[in-house]
Parts: C-alpha cells; structure tokens; sequence
C-alpha cells in the first residue's frame, strides 16, 4: 500500500512541476519531462560585443476585422543594471519560413539602448521555423553606427 501512496505522490509532485509520470512495466516510475522545453532567447553581436536578451517573444499582427495574419513583431529586453536594451523585428509582409529583406517601413529592425532608438537601413530577418508555438530564425542589420551580427533567435507565439 505505501508503495502506491508513494508511486502517487511522485506523481503529484511531477504534475505540479510541470511533468507527468507514467507506470512502467517493471513497477518503477518514470518521469516524463514536458513537451515543450525550447529554450527562448535573442542574442547577437553588436559591433563586436556579446548582447543576449533576458526575455523575448513574437506578436502576431492581424488587421482589424480580419481573420489573415498580416505580419508579426519579435520583440526582446536586456536589463542590466540602469542600462535597459531591446531588440525589435518587424515583418510587415509576412508568409511563413523565408529570408525577409529590412525594406522600411514595410520590414524593419531596430536596437533600443536607453530610449535611443538606432533604427536599421539594410539587412535582413530569416525565419528557419514556423511552428503553432514558436518561431526560430536569425537575424543581421546595420542600424546608425551599430553593426548587429550573428543573431538568432527562438521565442514564443
């Protein structure tokens, strides 16, 4: 009997973590992890220097009144210290995987840093997967005097 009481408080205690356990044929209880455990992040390199987010996310932009995805914006933020950053895509024409050239205002990209807005003149956005959850990509633009490389991300939406 205390077996059982324990094989269902495992499994409680799986739940409420955000996992479920299952029973397998030998008795012994399995733990299984949770479907979704992408990681979510936005990094790049910003005229040489490391700039990884603390949280990133997508927004999936629909006119009014109408059921047809228009675009989408993938937004992230770095806090350190008083120093506050942000990165922001915006896909105004956008149709699933696919490179997307920064063609303003239409598609377009922009660093924040302390409310200073470095707003991009080329580059581009690459979207390598579309899923119902998440989108993952890369990302490369010239913005004022910045240079932003080798970025990528994965994020919700």
């Amino acid at each position: 009997m205390m077996k059982y009481v324990a094989i269902i408080l495992l499994c409680i205690a799986g739940v409420a973590a955000g996992t479920g356990c299952k029973k397998s044929s030998s008795n012994a209880v399995v733990v299984v992890p949770p479907q979704d455990t992408i990681p979510i992040y936005m990094k790049s390199s910003i005229n040489g220097a490391t700039w990884s987010s603390d949280s990133a996310v997508a927004y999936d932009i629909f006119p009014s009144g109408a059921g047809t995805q228009m675009g989408i914006v993938i937004s992230a933020t770095l806090k350190t210290g008083n120093t506050a950053s942000r990165m922001m895509l915006q896909i105004g024409n956008y149709t699933g995987v696919g490179i997307y050239d920064i063609t303003p205002p239409e598609n377009t990209a922009a660093f924040y840093l302390n409310n200073i807005r470095h707003f991009a003149t080329t580059g581009n956005i690459i979207i390598t997967k579309d899923s119902s959850t998440y989108l993952m990509g890369s990302y490369n633009f010239n913005a004022d005097t910045l240079q932003i490389t080798s970025g990528s991300f994965i994020v919700r939406h």
